[in-house]
Protein backbone atom coordinates (compact mmCIF):
# COMPACT_ATOMS: atom_id res chain seq x y z
CA UNK A 1 0.00 0.00 0.00
CA UNK A 2 1.55 3.27 -1.05
CA UNK A 3 2.67 5.34 1.95
CA UNK A 4 1.02 8.53 0.70
CA UNK A 5 -2.57 7.47 1.40
CA UNK A 6 -1.90 6.20 4.97
CA UNK A 7 -0.04 9.43 5.73
CA UNK A 8 -2.89 11.56 4.43
CA UNK A 9 -5.36 9.45 6.41
CA UNK A 10 -3.29 9.95 9.58
CA UNK A 11 -3.29 13.72 8.99
CA UNK A 12 -7.08 13.64 8.54
CA UNK A 13 -7.35 11.91 11.92
CA UNK A 14 -5.10 14.54 13.55
CA UNK A 15 -7.09 17.43 12.04
CA UNK A 16 -10.43 15.93 13.11
CA UNK A 17 -9.15 15.19 16.62
CA UNK A 18 -7.98 18.78 17.11
CA UNK A 19 -11.13 20.19 15.49
CA UNK A 20 -13.40 18.10 17.71
CA UNK A 21 -11.69 18.86 21.01
CA UNK A 22 -13.46 21.05 23.53
CA UNK A 23 -11.70 24.05 25.04
CA UNK A 24 -11.05 22.02 28.20
CA UNK A 25 -9.62 18.98 26.37
CA UNK A 26 -5.95 18.20 26.87
CA UNK A 27 -3.76 15.24 26.11
CA UNK A 28 -1.56 13.44 28.62
CA UNK A 29 1.97 12.36 27.79
CA UNK A 30 2.35 9.24 29.96
CA UNK A 31 -0.95 7.57 28.92
CA UNK A 32 -0.24 8.56 25.32
CA UNK A 33 3.19 6.93 25.36
CA UNK A 34 1.77 3.85 27.10
CA UNK A 35 -0.99 3.54 24.50
CA UNK A 36 1.58 3.88 21.70
CA UNK A 37 3.63 1.08 23.26
CA UNK A 38 0.59 -1.20 23.52
CA UNK A 39 -0.43 -0.45 19.92
CA UNK A 40 3.14 -1.12 18.77
CA UNK A 41 3.06 -4.52 20.51
CA UNK A 42 -0.28 -5.34 18.82
CA UNK A 43 1.16 -4.47 15.39
CA UNK A 44 4.21 -6.66 16.06
CA UNK A 45 2.14 -9.62 17.29
CA UNK A 46 -0.44 -9.57 14.50
CA UNK A 47 2.23 -8.87 11.90
CA UNK A 48 4.37 -11.82 12.99
CA UNK A 49 1.39 -14.18 12.77
CA UNK A 50 0.41 -12.90 9.32
CA UNK A 51 4.00 -13.03 8.00
CA UNK A 52 4.47 -16.63 9.15
CA UNK A 53 1.22 -17.74 7.50
CA UNK A 54 2.06 -15.98 4.22
CA UNK A 55 5.62 -17.40 4.15
CA UNK A 56 4.59 -20.93 5.17
CA UNK A 57 1.91 -21.17 2.52
CA UNK A 58 3.96 -19.29 -0.11
CA UNK A 59 1.25 -16.65 -0.49
CA UNK A 60 3.43 -13.75 -1.58
CA UNK A 61 2.35 -11.29 -4.24
CA UNK A 62 -1.35 -10.45 -3.95
CA UNK A 63 -1.64 -11.87 -0.44
CA UNK A 64 1.31 -9.78 0.69
CA UNK A 65 -0.22 -6.63 -0.80
CA UNK A 66 -3.57 -7.40 0.83
CA UNK A 67 -1.91 -7.89 4.19
CA UNK A 68 0.03 -4.64 3.75
CA UNK A 69 -3.28 -2.80 3.21
CA UNK A 70 -4.91 -4.55 6.19
CA UNK A 71 -1.94 -3.78 8.47
CA UNK A 72 -1.92 -0.12 7.43
CA UNK A 73 -5.66 0.06 8.17
CA UNK A 74 -5.11 -1.53 11.59
CA UNK A 75 -2.31 0.96 12.32
CA UNK A 76 -4.60 3.88 11.41
CA UNK A 77 -7.35 2.53 13.68
CA UNK A 78 -4.93 2.18 16.60
CA UNK A 79 -3.55 5.66 15.90
CA UNK A 80 -7.08 7.11 15.94
CA UNK A 81 -7.58 5.64 19.41
CA UNK A 82 -4.33 7.20 20.61
CA UNK A 83 -4.96 10.62 19.06
CA UNK A 84 -8.66 11.02 19.74
CA UNK A 85 -10.02 13.31 22.53
CA UNK A 86 -12.00 11.40 25.12
CA UNK A 87 -9.81 8.30 24.92
CA UNK A 88 -7.93 7.29 28.04
CA UNK A 89 -4.84 8.98 26.60
CA UNK A 90 -6.74 12.28 26.68
CA UNK A 91 -5.99 12.72 22.99
CA UNK A 92 -2.35 12.61 21.84
CA UNK A 93 -3.13 15.09 19.03
CA UNK A 94 -3.99 17.72 21.67
CA UNK A 95 -0.54 17.61 23.26
CA UNK A 96 0.96 19.86 20.60
CA UNK A 97 0.22 22.16 17.69
CA UNK A 98 2.96 20.42 15.67
CA UNK A 99 2.02 17.96 12.93
CA UNK A 100 5.49 16.43 13.33
CA UNK A 101 4.88 15.52 16.98
CA UNK A 102 1.20 14.63 16.53
CA UNK A 103 2.01 12.04 13.87
CA UNK A 104 4.80 10.28 15.83
CA UNK A 105 2.65 7.37 17.14
CA UNK A 106 1.60 6.56 13.58
CA UNK A 107 5.22 6.65 12.44
CA UNK A 108 6.14 4.23 15.24
CA UNK A 109 3.40 1.84 14.11
CA UNK A 110 4.74 2.06 10.54
CA UNK A 111 8.15 0.93 11.76
CA UNK A 112 6.54 -1.97 13.64
CA UNK A 113 4.69 -3.05 10.50
CA UNK A 114 7.86 -2.91 8.39
CA UNK A 115 9.75 -4.96 10.99
CA UNK A 116 7.32 -7.87 10.57
CA UNK A 117 6.65 -7.37 6.85
CA UNK A 118 10.37 -7.85 6.16
CA UNK A 119 9.85 -11.60 6.74
CA UNK A 120 7.62 -11.68 3.67
CA UNK A 121 10.02 -9.75 1.44
CA UNK A 122 13.07 -11.89 2.22
CA UNK A 123 15.08 -8.89 3.42
CA UNK A 124 16.84 -8.77 6.76
CA UNK A 125 14.57 -6.96 9.21
CA UNK A 126 17.02 -4.20 10.07
CA UNK A 127 17.92 -3.57 6.43
CA UNK A 128 14.28 -3.47 5.34
CA UNK A 129 13.27 -1.05 8.11
CA UNK A 130 16.23 1.24 7.38
CA UNK A 131 15.42 1.11 3.66
CA UNK A 132 11.80 2.10 4.29
CA UNK A 133 12.78 4.81 6.77
CA UNK A 134 15.28 6.33 4.37
CA UNK A 135 13.12 6.21 1.27
CA UNK A 136 9.63 6.26 2.82
CA UNK A 137 9.73 8.31 6.01
CA UNK A 138 12.50 10.83 5.32
CA UNK A 139 10.50 12.71 2.64
CA UNK A 140 7.60 12.85 5.12
CA UNK A 141 9.76 13.94 8.03
CA UNK A 142 11.32 16.63 5.85
CA UNK A 143 7.92 17.95 4.73
CA UNK A 144 6.06 17.99 8.06
CA UNK A 145 8.29 20.61 9.76
CA UNK A 146 7.67 22.92 6.80
CA UNK A 147 3.93 22.50 7.37
CA UNK A 148 4.47 23.28 11.05
CA UNK A 149 6.44 26.44 10.25
CA UNK A 150 3.78 27.68 7.84
CA UNK A 151 1.02 26.96 10.36
CA UNK A 152 2.93 28.65 13.16
CA UNK A 153 3.66 31.71 11.00
CA UNK A 154 0.00 32.07 10.03
CA UNK A 155 -1.07 31.73 13.69
CA UNK A 156 1.50 34.08 15.26
CA UNK A 157 1.24 36.84 12.65
CA UNK A 158 -2.52 36.59 12.22
CA UNK A 159 -1.94 36.21 8.49
CA UNK A 160 -3.99 33.02 8.34
CA UNK A 161 -7.02 34.72 9.91
CA UNK A 162 -6.66 37.68 7.52
CA UNK A 163 -6.55 35.37 4.49
CA UNK A 164 -9.59 33.39 5.65
CA UNK A 165 -11.49 36.61 6.25
CA UNK A 166 -10.80 37.93 2.76
CA UNK A 167 -10.52 34.77 0.68
CA UNK A 168 -12.37 32.14 2.71
CA UNK A 169 -11.64 28.53 1.86
CA UNK A 170 -9.71 29.63 -1.22
CA UNK A 171 -6.92 30.79 1.12
CA UNK A 172 -6.42 27.21 2.29
CA UNK A 173 -6.37 25.94 -1.28
CA UNK A 174 -3.91 28.57 -2.53
CA UNK A 175 -1.63 28.24 0.49
CA UNK A 176 -1.54 24.44 0.37
CA UNK A 177 -0.84 24.43 -3.39
CA UNK A 178 2.02 26.92 -3.08
CA UNK A 179 3.58 25.02 -0.17
CA UNK A 180 3.32 21.77 -2.14
CA UNK A 181 5.08 23.31 -5.15
CA UNK A 182 7.80 24.72 -2.90
CA UNK A 183 8.37 21.36 -1.21
CA UNK A 184 8.41 19.38 -4.45
CA UNK A 185 10.83 21.89 -6.00
CA UNK A 186 13.29 22.10 -3.09
CA UNK A 187 13.14 18.71 -1.36
CA UNK A 188 15.15 16.82 -4.04
CA UNK A 189 18.32 18.73 -3.09
CA UNK A 190 17.90 17.49 0.49
CA UNK A 191 16.75 13.96 -0.34
CA UNK A 192 19.65 13.04 -2.62
CA UNK A 193 21.97 13.84 0.30
CA UNK A 194 19.89 12.09 2.93
CA UNK A 195 19.64 9.02 0.68
CA UNK A 196 23.38 8.92 0.12
CA UNK A 197 23.04 9.14 -3.68
CA UNK A 198 26.35 9.70 -5.48
CA UNK A 199 27.19 10.69 -9.05
CA UNK A 200 27.56 7.95 -11.62
CA UNK A 201 31.33 7.81 -12.27
CA UNK A 202 32.53 9.34 -15.56
CA UNK A 203 32.90 6.85 -18.34
CA UNK A 204 31.20 5.34 -21.36
CA UNK A 205 27.99 4.44 -19.48
CA UNK A 206 27.63 7.86 -17.88
CA UNK A 207 28.22 9.61 -21.21
CA UNK A 208 25.72 7.32 -22.95
CA UNK A 209 22.96 7.96 -20.39
CA UNK A 210 23.63 11.71 -20.34
CA UNK A 211 23.45 11.79 -24.15
CA UNK A 212 20.15 9.90 -24.00
CA UNK A 213 18.72 12.59 -21.71
CA UNK A 214 19.83 15.25 -24.22
CA UNK A 215 18.31 13.38 -27.18
CA UNK A 216 15.03 13.13 -25.30
CA UNK A 217 14.98 16.86 -24.59
CA UNK A 218 14.88 16.49 -20.80
CA UNK A 219 17.83 18.23 -19.12
CA UNK A 220 18.85 16.99 -15.67
CA UNK A 221 21.34 18.18 -13.08
CA UNK A 222 22.95 14.75 -12.96
CA UNK A 223 22.62 10.97 -13.01
CA UNK A 224 23.11 9.46 -9.56
CA UNK A 225 23.59 5.97 -8.16
CA UNK A 226 20.74 5.26 -5.75
CA UNK A 227 21.96 2.97 -2.96
CA UNK A 228 19.73 0.12 -1.84
CA UNK A 229 21.79 -1.85 0.65
CA UNK A 230 20.26 -4.93 2.23
CA UNK A 231 18.35 -6.40 -0.69
CA UNK A 232 18.11 -6.47 -4.46
CA UNK A 233 16.42 -3.36 -5.83
CA UNK A 234 16.04 -2.82 -9.57
CA UNK A 235 14.53 0.62 -9.77
CA UNK A 236 15.01 4.13 -11.10
CA UNK A 237 13.47 7.47 -10.20
CA UNK A 238 13.30 10.97 -11.57
CA UNK A 239 13.42 13.49 -8.75
CA UNK A 240 12.83 17.20 -9.19
CA UNK A 241 10.44 19.76 -10.59
CA UNK A 242 12.98 22.22 -12.03
CA UNK A 243 16.04 21.50 -14.18
CA UNK A 244 18.74 22.65 -11.74
CA UNK A 245 17.26 20.48 -8.99
CA UNK A 246 16.33 17.44 -11.09
CA UNK A 247 18.24 14.16 -10.90
CA UNK A 248 17.88 10.68 -12.32
CA UNK A 249 18.51 8.06 -9.62
CA UNK A 250 19.35 4.49 -10.67
CA UNK A 251 20.04 1.56 -8.34
CA UNK A 252 23.28 -0.44 -8.78
CA UNK A 253 21.30 -3.65 -9.42
CA UNK A 254 19.55 -2.02 -12.35
CA UNK A 255 22.83 -0.73 -13.77
CA UNK A 256 24.61 -4.06 -13.46
CA UNK A 257 21.88 -6.54 -14.38
CA UNK A 258 19.95 -4.91 -17.23
CA UNK A 259 21.26 -4.86 -20.81
CA UNK A 260 21.80 -1.45 -22.34
CA UNK A 261 18.57 -1.44 -24.37
CA UNK A 262 16.48 -2.19 -21.27
CA UNK A 263 18.42 0.39 -19.27
CA UNK A 264 17.57 2.97 -21.94
CA UNK A 265 13.94 1.88 -21.74
CA UNK A 266 13.82 2.42 -17.96
CA UNK A 267 15.58 5.77 -18.34
CA UNK A 268 13.11 6.78 -21.05
CA UNK A 269 10.22 5.82 -18.79
CA UNK A 270 11.50 8.15 -16.06
CA UNK A 271 12.25 10.94 -18.52
CA UNK A 272 8.77 10.44 -19.97
CA UNK A 273 7.25 11.50 -16.66
CA UNK A 274 9.12 14.82 -17.02
CA UNK A 275 8.49 15.28 -20.74
CA UNK A 276 4.74 14.84 -20.27
CA UNK A 277 4.60 16.98 -17.09
CA UNK A 278 3.12 14.22 -14.94
CA UNK A 279 4.36 15.73 -11.68
CA UNK A 280 2.52 18.98 -12.44
CA UNK A 281 -0.54 16.91 -13.29
CA UNK A 282 -0.33 15.13 -9.92
CA UNK A 283 -0.01 18.47 -8.09
CA UNK A 284 -3.04 19.76 -9.97
CA UNK A 285 -5.00 16.68 -8.95
CA UNK A 286 -3.96 17.20 -5.32
CA UNK A 287 -5.17 20.80 -5.47
CA UNK A 288 -8.53 19.73 -6.93
CA UNK A 289 -9.08 17.02 -4.33
CA UNK A 290 -8.14 19.38 -1.51
CA UNK A 291 -10.61 22.02 -2.69
CA UNK A 292 -13.33 19.43 -3.32
CA UNK A 293 -12.85 17.96 0.17
CA UNK A 294 -13.07 21.39 1.82
CA UNK A 295 -16.22 22.12 -0.18
CA UNK A 296 -17.99 18.81 0.36
CA UNK A 297 -16.95 17.57 3.80
CA UNK A 298 -19.31 19.57 6.03
CA UNK A 299 -22.39 19.17 3.75
CA UNK A 300 -21.73 15.42 3.59
CA UNK A 301 -21.38 15.25 7.38
CA UNK A 302 -24.72 17.09 7.73
CA UNK A 303 -26.34 14.70 5.25
CA UNK A 304 -24.97 11.62 7.00
CA UNK A 305 -26.01 12.81 10.46
CA UNK A 306 -29.59 13.33 9.21
CA UNK A 307 -30.00 9.97 7.48
CA UNK A 308 -27.95 7.50 9.51
CA UNK A 309 -30.20 5.07 11.45
CA UNK A 310 -28.02 5.51 14.54
CA UNK A 311 -26.57 8.50 16.37
CA UNK A 312 -22.87 9.15 15.81
CA UNK A 313 -20.64 11.90 17.16
CA UNK A 314 -20.22 14.65 14.57
CA UNK A 315 -16.44 14.66 14.78
CA UNK A 316 -16.29 10.91 14.28
CA UNK A 317 -18.50 11.45 11.25
CA UNK A 318 -16.00 14.04 10.00
CA UNK A 319 -13.24 11.42 10.19
CA UNK A 320 -15.37 8.79 8.43
CA UNK A 321 -16.41 11.22 5.68
CA UNK A 322 -12.88 12.58 5.32
CA UNK A 323 -11.33 9.12 5.02
CA UNK A 324 -14.05 7.98 2.60
CA UNK A 325 -13.43 10.99 0.35
CA UNK A 326 -9.71 10.36 0.60
CA UNK A 327 -10.10 6.72 -0.42
CA UNK A 328 -12.48 7.45 -3.29
CA UNK A 329 -10.56 10.37 -4.74
CA UNK A 330 -7.04 9.02 -4.37
CA UNK A 331 -7.33 5.25 -4.54
CA UNK A 332 -9.89 5.25 -7.36
CA UNK A 333 -9.59 8.51 -9.33
CA UNK A 334 -5.90 9.20 -8.81
CA UNK A 335 -5.21 5.50 -9.31
CA UNK A 336 -6.77 5.68 -12.78
CA UNK A 337 -4.81 8.86 -13.61
CA UNK A 338 -1.54 7.39 -12.35
CA UNK A 339 -1.97 4.16 -14.31
CA UNK A 340 -2.65 6.16 -17.47
CA UNK A 341 0.49 8.23 -16.89
CA UNK A 342 2.55 5.09 -16.31
CA UNK A 343 1.47 3.75 -19.70
CA UNK A 344 2.39 7.06 -21.33
CA UNK A 345 5.81 6.85 -19.66
CA UNK A 346 6.13 3.24 -20.90
CA UNK A 347 5.59 4.53 -24.44
CA UNK A 348 8.38 7.06 -23.85
CA UNK A 349 10.67 4.27 -22.62
CA UNK A 350 10.00 2.25 -25.75
CA UNK A 351 10.73 5.33 -27.87
CA UNK A 352 14.08 6.07 -26.24
CA UNK A 353 15.18 2.43 -26.35
CA UNK A 354 14.42 2.25 -30.08
CA UNK A 355 13.51 -1.38 -29.52
CA UNK A 356 9.86 -2.42 -29.22
CA UNK A 357 10.80 -5.37 -27.01
CA UNK A 358 13.09 -3.57 -24.55
CA UNK A 359 10.44 -1.86 -22.44
CA UNK A 360 8.21 -4.96 -21.97
CA UNK A 361 11.30 -7.04 -21.17
CA UNK A 362 12.43 -4.48 -18.58
CA UNK A 363 8.96 -4.47 -16.99
CA UNK A 364 8.89 -8.26 -16.74
CA UNK A 365 12.41 -8.30 -15.28
CA UNK A 366 11.28 -5.86 -12.58
CA UNK A 367 8.26 -8.10 -11.91
CA UNK A 368 10.54 -11.09 -11.38
CA UNK A 369 12.67 -9.12 -8.93
CA UNK A 370 9.58 -8.01 -6.99
CA UNK A 371 8.11 -11.46 -6.51
CA UNK A 372 7.67 -13.05 -9.89
CA UNK A 373 3.97 -12.37 -10.55
CA UNK A 374 3.47 -10.08 -13.56
CA UNK A 375 -0.29 -10.17 -12.92
CA UNK A 376 0.09 -8.76 -9.38
CA UNK A 377 -2.22 -5.74 -8.99
CA UNK A 378 -0.87 -2.26 -8.40
CA UNK A 379 -3.28 0.60 -7.83
CA UNK A 380 -0.78 3.21 -9.03
CA UNK A 381 1.07 1.37 -11.81
CA UNK A 382 -1.26 -1.39 -12.96
CA UNK A 383 -0.29 -5.06 -13.46
CA UNK A 384 2.96 -5.36 -15.39
CA UNK A 385 1.45 -7.99 -17.70
CA UNK A 386 -1.23 -5.51 -18.82
CA UNK A 387 1.34 -2.77 -19.36
CA UNK A 388 3.41 -5.12 -21.51
CA UNK A 389 0.30 -6.12 -23.46
CA UNK A 390 -0.55 -2.44 -24.01
CA UNK A 391 2.90 -1.81 -25.47
CA UNK A 392 2.56 -4.81 -27.77
CA UNK A 393 -0.83 -3.49 -28.95
CA UNK A 394 0.68 -0.02 -29.50
CA UNK A 395 3.40 -1.54 -31.71
CA UNK A 396 0.79 -3.40 -33.74
CA UNK A 397 -1.48 -0.31 -33.99
CA UNK A 398 0.37 3.05 -33.73
CA UNK A 399 -2.98 4.83 -33.50
CA UNK A 400 -3.36 3.38 -29.99
CA UNK A 401 -0.41 5.45 -28.70
CA UNK A 402 -1.83 8.63 -30.25
CA UNK A 403 -5.20 7.87 -28.65
CA UNK A 404 -3.52 7.41 -25.26
CA UNK A 405 -1.73 10.76 -25.52
CA UNK A 406 -5.10 12.39 -26.28
CA UNK A 407 -6.52 10.67 -23.17
CA UNK A 408 -3.86 12.30 -20.97
CA UNK A 409 -4.56 15.68 -22.60
CA UNK A 410 -8.25 15.26 -21.72
CA UNK A 411 -7.26 14.49 -18.13
CA UNK A 412 -5.19 17.68 -18.08
CA UNK A 413 -7.92 19.89 -19.53
CA UNK A 414 -10.50 18.38 -17.19
CA UNK A 415 -8.35 18.97 -14.09
CA UNK A 416 -7.57 22.56 -15.11
CA UNK A 417 -11.29 23.23 -15.62
CA UNK A 418 -12.16 21.56 -12.31
CA UNK A 419 -9.50 23.54 -10.45
CA UNK A 420 -10.80 26.82 -11.89
CA UNK A 421 -14.42 26.01 -11.07
CA UNK A 422 -13.60 24.91 -7.53
CA UNK A 423 -11.47 28.00 -6.93
CA UNK A 424 -14.42 30.20 -7.95
CA UNK A 425 -16.74 28.23 -5.67
CA UNK A 426 -14.40 28.64 -2.72
CA UNK A 427 -13.86 32.34 -3.41
CA UNK A 428 -17.61 32.93 -3.35
CA UNK A 429 -18.24 30.84 -0.20
CA UNK A 430 -19.81 32.93 2.53
CA UNK A 431 -17.28 33.42 5.34
CA UNK A 432 -19.90 32.81 8.03
CA UNK A 433 -20.40 29.30 6.61
CA UNK A 434 -16.76 28.31 6.99
CA UNK A 435 -16.06 25.35 9.22
CA UNK A 436 -15.40 26.34 12.81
Amino acid sequence: MNGLIPLMAALVIVEAAVHGASTTSSGRWIPGLAATGIAFAVILLVGEIAARIIRRKHLRGRWAESWDTAAQTLALGLFAGIAWPGSWTGGWALLTTSYTVAILPWLALQVGHWWTFARITGWQRRDYVLHQVRFGLLPVLAALPVMDLCDQFARVTGYGHWLNTHLGLAANAAGSFLVAILLVALLPALLVRLWGARPLPPGELQADLAAACGRFGVPVAGILIWPGEGGRVTNALVLGLVTRLRWILITPDLLHEFPRSQLHAVLGHELGHVRHHHLWLYLLFAACTGMLSWWLKDPLVDLASQHLPWALDREILRVVVGLTLLALLWRLVFGALSRACERQADLAGMELAGDSGAMPAALLAVARQQGGDPDAPSWRHGPISRRAAFLAAAVADPALAAHHHRLIRRWTIGLIAAAGALAILLLTTRHDLLPG
